[in-house]
């Protein structure tokens, strides 16, 4: 395998993580590191990142004989340890993956503490996790070898800028308009933008420019009237009119991540309606004046502490979601209900 390879050595002096995309950058120009550690809730972005590291790692014909993967709870520190200290089969190169680290014990964390500190040279070390615990000496170690890549949310601000990076990727222009509108499509998945934009080019074919009259076309919208019904429902505290809503989007096939979305936005819209002076939210918003009315209206029946308490049932619902550890139909639910109370 050609590349330069570059081990989690003590004498390191990285001490902050960088972003996620050097990883594929640096293997673009043909280096593989010994250790990563992919820390952040931007799935779309570690998968990118960990598809580049296994298409360098490992090579085809041999890569499920020279793959070692782990789950969270379910590991335990011995076999970890074994598979990361166990030589390639064929091939040169073997890979370890450990997903969902921050569900590791204590043991099993300062195991890789060690593996991150002394790796295999014929390893490549892969652990993911949404966040680590800072007093395990596995963050510290981890930092302190330069192999801390982060992943977090893209702000909503940014997601245009995504839309259009995407599209170029595939070869395709689209201009700043065409990008929003596509994001008010997709929402914040990055995984469903990606996979709009992929369904565009096809629709669309070579180098044409993305328009929004080709994403009114092809790209199924969320049903923007329902769903500005869902979130005025719970902007009321409606419980049984959001509840009804909300089944009738999910019987309709959208996308959970993306229902989600749309809730947060409105909730951020509250927030700033109550911070702000009435006559400033049309700007502020950037929404026409008789939502930015109805949005001022409904900011009135939450104080402060109601909206940040929402923000956290959002968030651990979007946390929930990415985990899928129970059904999208009852994390939104819950959330729905609590958002209502």
């Amino acid at each position: 395998m050609s590349g330069q390879v570059l081990g989690g050595s003590p004498g390191a002096t990285y001490h902050h993580a960088v972003d996620v995309e050097q990883i594929v950058s640096e293997i673009e120009a043909g280096t593989l590191r010994n250790v990563y550690v992919l820390v952040g809730t931007e799935h779309y972005r570690i998968d990118r990142a960990l598809a580049a590291i296994k298409a360098k790692a490992l090579d085809a014909a041999t890569a499920a004989w020279n793959t070692d993967l782990f789950h969270g709870k379910e590991a335990s520190a011995v076999r970890i340890a074994a598979a990361a200290r166990t030589g390639p089969m064929i091939g040169r190169r073997r890979l370890v993956l450990v997903r969902d680290a921050d569900e590791l014990d204590a043991e099993a964390q300062d195991a890789l503490a060690a593996l991150v500190v002394d790796p295999c040279p014929t390893t490549t070390l892969v652990i993911l996790a949404e966040k680590l615990d800072g007093r395990r000496k596995l963050l510290g170690a981890a930092k302190k070898a330069g192999a801390v890549f982060e992943a977090p949310a893209v702000p909503e601000r940014q997601l245009p800028a995504w839309a259009t990076r995407l599209a170029r990727s595939l070869g395709h222009q689209i201009d700043a308009a065409a990008a929003t509108a596509l994001v008010e499509h997709c929402g914040a998945d990055l995984h469903l933008l990606d996979d709009a934009i992929t369904r565009l080019s096809l629709f669309l074919g070579p180098g044409r420019p993305i328009t929004t009259a080709a994403i009114d076309a092809c790209i199924a919208p969320l049903r923007s009237g329902s769903v500005f019904e869902l979130i005025e429902a719970v902007g009321r505290r409606r419980k049984q009119a959001a509840l009804s809503l909300l089944g009738q989007l999910l019987d309709a096939r959208e996308p959970a991540l993306r229902i989600l979305w749309w809730i947060a936005r409105h909730v951020r819209q509250l927030v700033v309606a109550r911070e702000a002076a009435r006559a400033e939210l049309p700007s502020r918003l950037g929404v026409p004046p008789f939502i930015a009315d109805k949005i001022a209206d409904q900011a009135r029946s939450f104080d402060a502490a109601a909206l940040e308490r929402a923000v956290e049932v959002l968030a651990q619902a979007d946390l929930d979601l990415k985990s899928a550890k129970r059904s999208e139909r009852m994390i939104l639910e819950q959330a729905v209900l609590r958002l209502c109370r």
